[in-house]
C-alpha cells in the first residue's frame, strides 16, 4: 500500500494547474505570449510589441518607416516588465480571448463581418501563443470578437505611451 503522504505534491500541482486553468494565469512551465501591433496611427507605423504573460515581460519594437508615409522618428527597442495588476488584466484578457476565440462567430461561419471598420491606419496584427496553440486575429477588424477587441484595447492602453515614446 503507499504512504498517502506521498499523493500530496501531485494534489498540490494538481490544485494549482486547475487554479492556473481557470484564472488566466498561465501554468508554470508553459508556452504564453501575445504579439500584437500597438501605437496604431495613419502618420507612423506601429510598434510590434511582444509580451510573455508568464513573466510580463514585454518588448516593443519600432516597424521600418512604410514606403511613401512622411518619414516616422525611428526608435530604440524598448524593454521592461508589467506590475502585477495590468499584468494579471492582460492574462485574464488573454485567456477570455483563446477562450472565445478571436474571430467574431458570424464571420467563423462564413457570414459577412457584423460591422465595417474604416481605418487609415490599417488593420493590426494580433497573435495568441499558448503551449497547446497558436492563433492570429482576422485580417478584417469588423470580424474581430468582442473578446479580442478588449484585448487590443487593453494592449493599446498599456503599451501606447511606451511605443510612442520613440527618441
Amino acid at each position: 500500500m503507499s504512504n498517502p503522504a506521498s499523493f500530496l505534491p501531485s494534489l498540490a500541482l494538481a490544485g494549482l494547474l486547475s487554479a492556473c486553468a481557470t484564472s488566466g494565469v498561465p501554468a508554470p512551465g508553459s508556452h504564453a505570449l501575445i504579439v500584437a501591433d500597438v501605437a496604431m496611427s495613419e502618420w507612423i507605423p506601429p510598434g510590434q510589441m511582444t509580451l510573455d504573460l508568464r513573466t510580463g515581460r514585454y518588448e516593443i519594437v519600432p516597424a521600418p518607416p512604410r514606403s511613401g508615409a512622411r518619414p516616422a522618428p525611428r526608435g530604440r527597442t524598448r524593454r521592461g516588465a508589467l506590475a502585477p495588476a495590468p499584468l494579471a488584466q492582460a492574462r485574464r484578457a488573454w485567456h477570455s480571448a483563446l477562450s472565445e476565440g478571436l474571430e467574431h462567430t458570424r464571420c467563423r461561419s462564413g457570414g459577412p463581418p457584423p460591422r465595417i471598420v474604416v481605418s487609415n491606419a490599417g488593420t493590426p496584427r494580433m497573435v495568441l501563443a499558448g503551449s497547446d496553440r497558436t492563433v492570429s486575429a482576422p485580417g478584417q477588424m469588423g470580424c474581430w470578437s468582442a473578446s479580442a477587441e478588449r484585448l487590443h484595447t487593453l494592449l493599446e492602453t498599456l503599451f501606447d505611451s511606451e511605443a510612442r515614446g520613440w527618441e
